[in-house]
């Protein structure tokens, strides 16, 4: 572990100014931290919905401090990096996204295409009312119909086969 002194932080951001906010946004978070162990220091870890907020806006603050331009060592982007996984992290825990039904899929893919329910079974050379199961989650499709909506569709196979 390397402990770095104020001053060298000031030295740098004071050479580097694009780097002061983030450089003074992380000392402030580590001066108020509490650890017990190097474990601890994973400052990053958001267990709170107030941690969440706090990072959303922080991210939010670093998209207007940066663009395309701005190289991926500098310490803004190092600092956006690490906020977006730990948000990535505490969303996936308290936000989870529930992976869509095949009905649902269908029903997009029929609106994007332009298809009835007839029209998607003269495609997948299926009868219409083994379309209408499919729809209200009746039954799911063999193997092989399967294969034949990933191909014909285009719709991911894990969504297809329910896994």
């Amino acid at each position: 572990m390397r402990i770095i002194k104020r001053q060298t932080l000031v030295d740098y951001y004071t050479k580097e100014p694009k780097a002061k906010d983030a450089l003074e946004y992380w000392y402030d978070k580590a001066s108020k931290a509490v650890w017990t162990c190097y474990a601890d220091m994973n400052m990053n870890t958001i267990e709170t919905q107030k941690q969440y907020d706090e990072a959303i806006s922080r991210i939010e603050e670093l998209y207007r401090l940066t663009d395309e331009s701005t190289p991926a060592t500098d310490p803004m982007m190092v600092e956006m990096d690490e906020l977006g996984k730990a948000i990535e992290a505490y969303e996936d825990i308290h936000y989870p996204i529930a992976k869509p039904s095949l009905a649902s899929v269908l029903r997009l893919r029929m609106y994007e295409m332009g298809l009835n329910q007839k029209r998607l079974a003269e495609l997948l050379h299926i009868s219409r009312s083994r379309i209408s199961s499919y729809m209200t989650g009746k039954s799911e499709p063999t193997l092989k119909t399967a294969r034949t909506i990933v191909q014909k569709l285009n719709i991911d196979a894990s969504t297809v086969l329910g896994v």
